[in-house]
């Protein structure tokens, strides 16, 4: 599922809730384990999608290194996974997530700009997406 942001939750608490998710991405580094990062895209498709980054009042979180940090969190796996005999890509609804996530974010600030840049840079093609999904069937 996708976490929804109630309108009662403070900005403060989301804040408080997106920086946990950058700080256990980050610890994480480019070994982050799928559950967390579909955890974390989860997480942040539901901010993004609530609305409250197009509010004023939530400059900050549209500002939050959680958005770029998001991207590389998942190009690193992607990466890593690839390489991997084995391993396996992370699903693709958690990809689509991240990609919704960081596109609704702020695509224009330098930083995230550059990591969504290098995460389409490794995103599976199309016809490998196609393939996965055959396989899994």
């Amino acid at each position: 599922g996708v976490v929804r942001l109630d309108p009662s939750v403070s900005r403060h608490a989301a804040e408080a809730a997106a920086d946990h998710v950058f700080h256990r991405l980050c610890s994480a580094g480019s070994r982050v384990k799928s559950a967390e990062l579909a955890a974390s895209a989860s997480f942040a498709r539901g901010l993004a999608c609530s609305g409250a980054l197009a509010e004023p009042s939530s400059g900050a979180l549209a500002r939050h290194p959680l958005w770029p940090q998001l991207a590389e969190s998942s190009a690193a796996a992607i990466k890593l996974r690839v390489g991997i005999a084995g391993k396996s890509l992370p699903p693709c609804m958690v990809m689509h997530d991240v990609a919704l996530a960081v596109a609704l974010s702020r695509p224009w600030d330098p930083e995230t700009s550059s990591a969504a840049s290098r995460l389409l840079h490794i995103l599976p093609k199309p016809k490998e997406v196609a393939a996965c999904a055959l396989a899994a069937v």
